[in-house]
């Protein structure tokens, strides 16, 4: 299934002309084609960055379809996420990179991109307030224990969904383009902390003259920016 622009611009004339003519050029095999038409146009939605992935991987360069297809992620419509995963999926097959986020996490981010995080926030404290309502007011124990129990439940995993959300859609984040060593700081004179493969995913904290401060794993460190696709601000 492939994704078509339903958006307008101020640009949407160029770039609806220009996306078209992408589409068919792909349809008929000419993905170089294709990509250099999308590369033209004013506006890189998530429907762009989808196509461009795909025509990546029709020409065998996984790693550059990936880093695509990543960008398309975080702002891509729900019903098309199935269909984006298993994409992901076979391109980190052909690289020999299996999927580095476990199921659960997959699972997570899926409900952090279907639920508005202030829906999230509202329920949050909804639940905040009618537990406080049990511990004040006179219900047989086995009922406010009970009811106790599952507004914790239910707070803790709405908690967990705003810490997914806010890494998902807030967080600036980036591609490791290369296996780089992290440093203590911003120069290749420090210390090492630890090191990132090629395709991890890394939470970027900060900038400075040419280096990112970023977060992978259980590391943090100092990386050069010629070694970081950035994927979302």
């Amino acid at each position: 299934m492939f994704f078509f622009l339903i958006t307008l611009t101020t640009t949407a004339v160029t770039d609806k002309k220009l996306f078209a003519d992408g589409n068919n050029r792909y349809q008929q095999g000419d993905f170089q084609g294709a990509l250099e038409q999308y590369k033209k146009m004013n506006q890189s939605g998530p429907g762009v960055w989808f196509n461009r992935g795909s025509c990546f991987f029709e020409k065998g360069e996984y790693q550059q379809a990936l880093i695509c297809w990543y960008k398309a992620q975080k702002k891509l419509p729900f019903v098309l996420l199935d269909e984006l995963d298993q994409r992901i999926e076979k391109a980190r097959e052909a690289l020999h990179k299996p999927e580095y986020r476990s199921a659960i996490m997959r699972t997570a981010e899926r409900w952090a991109h279907m639920i508005p995080a202030l829906f999230l926030q509202l329920i949050f404290l909804c639940c905040w307030f009618l537990m406080w309502i049990c511990l004040f007011t006179e219900r047989p124990k086995r009922f406010r224990g009970l009811a106790l129990a599952i507004g914790l439940c239910v707070i803790v995993g709405i908690g967990l969904l705003l810490l997914v959300h806010y890494y998902v859609h807030l967080s600036q984040s980036g591609i490791a383009i290369k296996e780089s060593v992290l440093f203590i700081g911003p120069d290749a004179q420090y210390h090492e902390t630890g090191s990132v493969a090629a395709l991890d995913e890394v939470q970027i904290k900060e900038m400075r003259e040419g280096w990112y401060k970023v977060q992978a794993h259980n590391f943090t460190g100092w990386i050069e920016a010629d070694s970081i696709e950035v994927i979302s601000v």
